[in-house]
């Protein structure tokens, strides 16, 4: 197909087609390369791409206020915290992608060129990260399906029971049992819960996984919980909780700091999109602040953050970072104690009352 036919199919490519044409071969080139790399398609490709973003524009922009008006909707007739929180998220999901549409049609008007390069340097990256194999990268796997193995437990020994059994429950704690640290954000409250934190959770890690090293993940998941339940227990001393998002946290505090030292090395929304997140878990917890435990949160970004920050600051080198043995041992201590903690948190479920 030669560049005049390309560019003819990207001007009329509809936005629900389903062979849309983002690699060509270049000649010359030795290998194929995506279309936002290729100067004389930008124009065309201009034209598609403002097509695109004014669709996202219009569509999310119902979204939005179709979830607004449910939202308020539920929380006037006193529904369950569990259904306004869900579509809250959905909301400022849908308001998030139109910010994005909205900014990316922006940059086509003022710079398209800025923009193309911008769009060549995410493809590189996707391309990287995505070209290592999924079952490669089993500590997410093993982190996700060892959260749905608790809570399939918990189910059947009975919620409440689990989480009087194994839960955070600060007052126990204080009477010595500061097992639950970590036992704890093991644990779940409901199928809502579960299922935002396992999703959550294998998006991030995988990233991790792939972007900086396999044997960060684990370790990093584990002292993000500790850190996250000792400010839990620190600033809200009395009540229960449960979760894994100190840990998730982390994850995301650890990210944000890798996109601000690695940033050379990484698409440039990268860290922006780490620090976005940061605000929606804020604003989130803010709005939900009855059912969140924003401490825990705070706590463990801090200490993802702080990971990334002695990781990114004494290593200087590229991604994924370097294989050290240092590192490689830690990496399988925290394997192994993360098999610990799930065989303990398994035990003490299963002990009877």
């Amino acid at each position: 197909m030669s560049f005049d036919q390309i560019e003819t199919h990207l001007r009329n490519q509809k936005t629900d087609e389903k062979a849309p044409i983002h690699w060509v071969e270049v000649p010359g080139c030795s290998r194929v390369t995506h279309v936002s790399e290729v100067p004389e398609l930008w124009e065309a490709q201009k034209e598609r791409d403002f097509r695109l973003t004014e669709t996202a524009i219009r569509s999310n922009r119902v979204i939005a206020l179709l979830t607004v008006a449910a939202f308020v909707t539920l929380l006037t007739l006193g529904a369950p915290p569990q259904a306004p929180i869900v579509l809250l998220v959905f909301g400022i999901q849908s308001a998030e992608t139109w910010f994005e549409a909205a900014y990316a049609r922006r940059r086509l008007r003022l710079n398209a060129s800025s923009y193309f390069q911008q769009c060549a340097r995410e493809v590189r990256y996707s391309f990287w990260v995505l070209s290592i194999r999924d079952s490669a990268l089993w500590r997410t796997w093993i982190l996700s399906g060892t959260w749905v193995v608790l809570f399939g437990i918990q189910s059947v020994v009975g919620l409440d029971s689990s989480i009087a059994r194994a839960g955070l429950v600060k007052p126990k704690i204080w009477r010595g049992e500061v097992w639950r640290l970590l036992t704890g954000p093991m644990l779940h409250g409901n199928v809502w819960h579960i299922w935002m934190n396992v999703t959550s959770g294998i998006m991030l890690a995988l990233l991790i996984e792939r972007t900086a090293h396999r044997h960060v993940l684990l370790p990093l998941w584990l002292f993000g919980t500790l850190g996250g339940s000792l400010c839990s227990l620190t600033f809200s001393p009395e009540g229960t909780s449960v979760g894994a998002s100190g840990g998730l946290m982390g994850f995301v505090g650890f990210l944000a700091v890798l996109g601000w030292k690695r940033k050379h090395l990484l698409p440039p929304r990268f860290a922006a999109n780490i620090l976005r997140s940061v605000g929606f878990m804020a604003v989130f917890g803010l709005l939900a602040w009855s059912v969140i435990d924003n401490a825990a949160h705070a706590g463990g970004a801090l200490t993802g953050a702080l990971i990334g920050y002695r990781l990114c600051c004494y290593e200087e080198g590229g991604l994924p970072l370097s294989d050290t043995g240092w590192r490689t041992v830690l990496g399988w201590c925290g394997v192994s104690a993360f098999g610990a903690l799930f065989g303990f948190t398994v035990w003490r479920l299963l002990m009877s009352d």
